[in-house]
């Protein structure tokens, strides 16, 4: 897998700018309108997420490669996981 600072992935350099880029056009997309309560869980969650399931998918489904990766325990990451609802899919 390459980095995002490497390859340039959609004109961004890094995955804090992408992540940026990506939150204001959620505000924009409401602007400023019915916005949810809540805004921080709601991302960590997500963003959390997405990092157990790119990861799960990069190590195909080993959980001690992927704890390692992570710089978690396995067993955190297997509560993660069944936190998340991810736990059938590895």
């Amino acid at each position: 897998m390459k980095s995002l600072k490497k390859t340039g992935v959609l004109g961004f350099r890094s995955l804090s700018e992408a992540m940026e880029a990506r939150l204001e056009g959620y505000f924009e997309m409401h602007g400023g309108v019915d916005m949810p309560t809540g805004l921080y869980d709601i991302i960590i969650k997500e963003i959390e997420k997405s990092l157990l399931n790119v990861t799960m998918r990069y190590t195909e489904g080993n959980k001690v490669k992927a704890a390692r990766i992570l710089g978690i325990n396995r067993n955190t990451l297997h509560k993660k996981l069944l936190t998340l609802d991810l736990e059938n899919e590895y």
